[in-house]
């Protein structure tokens, strides 16, 4: 058959016209597609990202869309599971489930969306101790004569005391530099290598850009490196989260799809892109004065921003491609910065133990944190923390899941405006705050965390997790307790929002891995919960949990009290600047990576029946 015959009986593309409701971020646009494809698929190639926890598996219920007209399909039965009849009569289906079957316009909500907010990006203070790897020096060049005939470079590299980089645009540069300069010239010298060549540089900053990659959050601060002066910091979602929300929904997706690498690698370096131009325009400087881009990242996002296969990671026994600080070209991420800049990633410890922790305790030593034995714990998706004591450091990662952060909880989301924060026991029932006061659309992690804690004290919840039954509370608490739509036991909080059995499940998922990890380690090194002096607790999220909830649940091993926790906030971006700010410091940095006591947990039998004790809530569960 001739390609003309073959196009020929292939169906025309369809038109997928996208709207948004009040409320949502996007623009009105449209886009090719395929009949029978998935129109997440499809939302996703308009640039526009649709929440995914489940990485599109349908069982999740968060990408939500209506269907505009009468061309909405059949609906599935996930769907019927998610939304109810009367929605589903107004066109409600999911992305991730919807075939297109025709032209077709679609509404998608704002709490659909990812979030794009400039939140989550708050660290503890520390002292910025300026002393960068990257710096303007003025050097006097000796001009070349029959007795000294050697190279510019050579008598260059002299003279300034650093090497020149073998960089054929640098080299370009110098004898117009030298000559116009009368042999004195502006060089940048970067890692103690000459990256640049002016005659006279112009009286501008020397700029560089710190960047946490997290798996929800992707936050970056721009610097005066010379000065180690913030010009501005911002967070924005990672786009990755609209093909799953934890590092392993994403190593699936780069191995089913011929293109799946290079697509992660491009969603998280375009938005490194555009958070740095926004930055840049709001100090006003320009991109050109960037030299340097100090990342910070759990070893899976490092490789997915490298353009490196991970899917090793995701297999026993669980061996990244690199570990080690890695440079990348600035150029070759799309990055609008000088084309001397680079990117580097700062050192990870293993497959799931990344650059974020070693970050983080690189921001325990420089704020002088140390007394030990004491726990760094980052709360978050992949349950990343460390054990320091005096004779040795350990760390491991458990599966914690996305629940802290909202993800597979039914009524979750983001702490973005709308989002249940907090809840506190109020005489005999339960009081509740929104973030921005708004009317209540679901409930976020640290909100979760304290509800839990609520329905603890007033007896709606079980030790086991179990929700109570009725009869045995009083009239008042026992109207809280009924069904979700799906049948299940629920608890009902407040307009919108129930959290259901499955909810709980969730969370003590969550938090019995991140207790039993703890445990784990105590035990290591021959330590219970009584010797811990202080749980450090990190991860932008980490800010916004009270300890007392934290305490109540079990988060932490039973026998630390909530004295003993102190939240730190987003330490990888507060490390990932001391990098950027310090060579000292980020020397340290590479030291603490290969000084760490990596502990495997899976397989072990230990671990195991610490995590099932860990499912407990209060002071009956955990180990250690």
């Amino acid at each position: 058959m001739t390609e003309k015959k073959r196009a020929r009986n292939q169906p025309p593309p369809l038109t997928v016209t996208i709207i948004p409701q009040s409320g949502a971020a996007h623009p009105c646009v449209k886009v090719r597609a395929n009949k029978g494809e998935r129109l997440h698929e499809a939302i996703a190639r308009a640039g526009i990202h649709v929440q995914a926890p489940c990485g599109g598996a349908g069982t999740c219920g968060k990408c939500r869309i209506r269907v505009v007209g009468d061309g909405a399909p059949a609906p599935s039965a996930e769907e019927k599971k998610f939304i109810s009849a009367e929605e589903l009569a107004d066109g409600w289906r999911m992305a991730c489930r919807l075939e297109i079957p025709a032209d077709i316009t679609v509404e998608i909500p704002a709490a659909s969306l990812l979030p794009t907010d400039d939140g989550l990006t708050s660290g503890h203070h520390v002292r910025m101790e300026v002393e960068p790897m990257v710096a303007v020096k003025s050097v006097g060049v000796p001009s070349g004569s029959l007795e000294d005939q050697r190279c510019d470079a050579e008598r260059l590299a002299e003279a300034a005391g650093y090497g020149v980089a073998g960089d054929v645009e640098v080299l370009k540069k110098l004898p117009g530099a030298m000559q116009r300069g009368g042999g004195r010239v502006d060089v940048l010298v970067c890692d103690d290598e000459i990256i640049d060549v002016f005659d006279s540089r112009p009286d501008r900053p020397v700029l560089g850009l710190a960047v946490d990659i997290g798996t929800t959050t992707i936050a970056c601060e721009l610097l005066d490196v010379s000065e180690g002066r913030m010009l501005g910091v911002t967070a924005t979602s990672n786009p990755q989260a609209s093909v799953g929300a934890d590092v392993l929904s994403r190593i699936e997706y780069a191995r089913k799809h011929s293109d799946g690498l290079s697509r992660l690698s491009s969603l998280v370096s375009e938005t490194i892109r555009e958070r740095l131009e926004h930055l840049l325009k709001r100090a006003g400087c320009g991109g050109g004065d960037v030299y340097e881009v100090v990342v910070a990242g759990n070893t899976i996002m490092l490789h997915l921003l490298s353009g490196i296969d991970p899917c090793a990671i995701a297999e026993v026994p669980f061996t990244p491609v690199f570990t080690e600080s890695l440079a990348v070209s600035a150029e070759k991420l799309g990055l609008a910065v000088s084309p001397a800049g680079r990117v580097v990633t700062l050192p990870c410890v293993s497959g799931y133990v990344g650059a974020d922790v070693v970050a983080g305790l690189g921001v325990l030593e420089a704020a002088s944190l140390e007394d030990r034995p004491s726990l760094f714990i980052d709360i978050g998706t992949n349950g990343e923390m460390a054990l320091l004591t005096d004779a040795a450091w350990y760390a491991c990662s458990t599966a914690a899941g996305p629940a802290f952060e909202g993800a597979k909880i039914s009524c979750g989301m983001r702490a973005v405006a709308g989002a249940v924060d907090t809840v506190d026991v109020e005489g005999k029932g339960l009081r509740w705050s929104t973030v921005q006061g708004r009317p209540p659309q679901g409930i976020c992690g640290s909100g979760l965390i304290d509800a839990a804690a609520a329905f603890l004290k007033l007896g709606l919840l079980e030790p086991t997790g179990g929700i109570a039954e009725p009869a045995s509370q009083p009239e008042e608490l026992a109207s809280l307790i009924g069904q979700s739509a799906s049948g299940e036991p629920a608890i009902h909080l407040c307009p919108n929002v129930s959290i259901t059995q499955r909810d709980i499940r969730e969370l003590q998922l969550a938090k019995g891995a991140v207790s039993a990890g703890a445990s784990i380690l105590l035990r290591e090194a021959g330590l219970t919960a009584a010797d811990v002096q202080h749980v450090y607790v990190a991860g932008a999220f980490g800010s916004f949990i009270r300890a007392e909830s934290a305490v109540a649940i079990s988060i932490v091993p039973p026998g630390i009290p909530a004295q003993k926790l102190r939240f730190l906030g987003n330490t990888a971006l507060v490390g990932a600047k001391l990098a950027l700010a310090s060579r000292t410091r980020r020397r340290r940095m590479t030291e603490i990576a290969r000084s760490i006591r990596y502990i495997e947990l899976s397989g072990r039998a230990d671990f195991q029946a610490a995590f099932a004790e860990a499912m407990f809530f209060g002071q009956e569960g955990g180990a250690g």
